[in-house]
């Protein structure tokens, strides 16, 4: 290996450090953005964004750091746990664009070969997309994340938990009557 070759190397991880650092800002700020918006249209943006961000913090992952196994996830990579995430929130950008735009086309449409939703997250989703009620959809983000996390893994699973506003999970979605 020649020294020119090697300080590309380490150029090459540094700058896909400092590109995946910067993602992880960014949809902190984009979370927090969401928390405060009720406003359909603006979410689906917000949320859009924030599925780019993971999809580029996925690439980006395994040439900053390398093989990242999680052990409680039987060894998936966090690189395909990140790119499992984007997926879901590209997912709940559409069903905030559903709502936004009732009536208009299908946007569901694009994500009904996805293997990270079973049946049951497929009508979650739906339920989701024909709930114009921000908190009410809000809710369902548990019943989502519990439905998508024997597919998905729990790192993954927990994008959906962390974007309800809800300080805790509903009493319903743990099984307890009201």
């Amino acid at each position: 290996m020649n020294i020119r070759n090697l300080i590309r190397r380490r150029h090459i991880k540094r700058r896909a450090k400092a590109a995946y650092f910067h993602g992880d800002s960014l949809c902190y700020w984009l979370w927090c953005e969401l928390l405060y918006t009720d406003d359909a249209t603006e979410r689906a943006c917000l949320l859009r964004e924030a599925a780019g961000t993971q999809g580029a913090m996925a690439r980006a992952h395994m040439r900053a750091f390398g093989p990242d196994p999680l052990e409680h996830e039987s060894g998936r990579d966090l690189a395909e746990s990140t790119r499992l995430s984007s997926r879901l929130l590209y997912m709940l950008a559409d069903v905030e664009a559903s709502v936004a735009y009732a009536g208009g086309p299908n946007v569901l449409g694009s994500h009904a070969e996805d293997a990270v939703l079973s049946a049951e997250a497929w009508e979650i989703v739906h339920r989701m997309a024909s709930t114009p009620d921000v908190d009410e959809r809000d809710a369902l983000l548990w019943e989502l994340g519990d439905a998508v996390e024997p597919t998905v893994g729990g790192q993954a699973a927990e994008t959906v938990y962390c974007l309800s506003r809800l300080p805790s999970r509903p009493a319903s979605s743990e099984g307890v009557s009201a």
